[in-house]
């Protein structure tokens, strides 16, 4: 098999060279996004904005470099354009928020214009991707941005309406990083491996014993006072990190906790063998590959 030469003098722009600034700017994007709507929780006014401001231009900053790393599945130069715009928003939104003296309701109108930019998003994915998952997906974020939007114009709920929209760009900042970290995964071949192995069901099974084990323990032992200590209790076992800050004294505990630990191999192992297969199938399917087994042909 032949392959096609590029054409001489043609310089290919590396995408990672914009894909890092933006993935720098997402990741950074998070923590000061939780900050502020902490600040707003607990009535620190000057923290709130100050945060605010950081969160809304690393935002901006993220977008940027987004709409000019062309980082989309397809040609799509309406969401370019939006991130564009979005980009350009967020970042003028600092410096009202700087003048907050001179404009007190600026963090108000930021949050509703991120919302609006958030929705406007939302039905340009649907236009360019209608897929049924993708339509269902964006469906239920719009309801969700609806709902804040609501709260947003009202003088009685714009507290909660505030503390959602920044909820939702934390939200969106991770889903930015989890889309970019398995961008390449083939679903396909990972579904029918998790199909052939049973692991959907060993999963839910696990899934199911942490839940009712973590209810059992919450009655049974005494250093555990809640049902979410029991959940972290759980999970550190499974996980088999075991940081032994909480610990299971009782009988019928400590033999809930072998069962646990137990099942909690069994499916890290599990895990681990899906990872395997899946690069496998990966590397089976690779045109590359095939290529090269045709170069090998004694022929």
């Amino acid at each position: 098999m032949k392959k096609e030469k590029k054409p001489a003098g043609r310089i290919e722009r590396h995408p990672m060279i914009l894909t890092v600034p933006e993935m720098i700017f997402t990741f950074l994007s998070i923590p000061f996004c939780i900050m502020s709507a902490y600040g707003l929780a607990s009535g620190s006014s000057d923290e709130f904005v100050k945060v605010l401001q950081l969160a809304f231009l690393m935002i901006g900053l993220m977008r940027l470099f987004r709409a000019l790393g062309n980082r989309y599945r397809k040609p799509a130069p309406a969401l370019k354009g939006l991130d564009l715009a979005a980009a350009c928003i967020m970042i003028l939104c600092v410096i009202p928020l700087q003048l907050r003296n001179q404009f007190p309701q600026a963090h108000e109108w930021a949050c509703k214009l991120f919302v609006v930019i958030v929705l406007a998003g939302r039905i340009l994915s649907v236009v360019q991707t209608p897929k049924r998952a993708n339509i269902l997906q964006n469906i239920v974020l719009a309801g969700f941005v609806i709902f804040m939007t609501i709260n947003l114009w009202n003088k009685d709920t714009c507290f909660l309406g505030e503390g959602s929209t920044l909820t939702l760009a934390a939200y969106l900042s991770l889903v930015n990083i989890m889309s970019f970290a398995f961008s390449h995964i083939r679903l396909d071949l990972l579904q029918n491996i998790v199909r052939r192995t049973y692991a959907a069901e060993i999963l839910f099974g696990l899934l199911m014993l942490i839940l009712s084990s973590s209810w059992v323990l919450t009655f049974m032992e005494e250093g555990i006072a809640s049902y979410k200590d029991a959940l972290w209790y759980c999970f550190a076992l499974v996980t088999t990190i075991g940081f032994g800050d909480i610990t299971a004294v009782t009988d019928l505990g400590r033999t809930m906790s072998v069962v646990l630990g137990i099942y909690g191999i069994i499916v890290v192992a599990l895990i681990t063998s899906i990872i395997v297969n899946f690069y496998g199938e990966i590397k089976k399917t690779r045109p590359g590959d095939e290529a090269g087994a045709e170069n090998t042909d004694p022929e």
